[in-house]
């Protein structure tokens, strides 16, 4: 089990810094509206390449996981993204999260440990 939360781990850590890179592409871009033109200069935009590329290959990874684990027990482990999610809000955007947040986080992850010890 400690290999599937490895690897599960894994694909929440590039998963959440593929979102990460996105927010900073649109953040770039002054945000993103449904008008063809805005589209278009957000899908040139370095960070949003970044992010869909590993989403890509994140997919790839992710796919390999659910042939051999049960989604029952994957989908759950993949809430470690909220830990990977706040480190790259603080780390990339400067955010500061709440202790409320961190609760939240902390009871999520407590979630997590029950589900991986069966």
């Amino acid at each position: 089990m400690l290999k599937v939360l490895l690897v599960v781990s894994m694909v929440a850590l590039i998963g959440s810094f593929a979102d990460a890179m996105l927010k900073l592409g649109t953040k770039d871009s002054g945000g993103v509206l449904l008008r063809y033109d805005t589209i278009k200069d957000v899908f040139r935009n370095r960070w949003v390449i970044l992010g869909i590329s590993l989403m890509v290959f994140n997919t790839i990874i992710w796919i390999r996981v659910l042939s051999f684990v049960e989604l029952s027990i994957a989908y759950p482990l993949y809430a470690t993204s909220y830990i990977f999610a706040a480190m790259w809000s603080m780390l990339i955007f400067k955010e500061e999260i709440p202790l409320r947040r961190w609760i939240g986080i902390f009871v999520i992850i407590l979630g997590v440990y029950v589900v991986s010890r069966g």
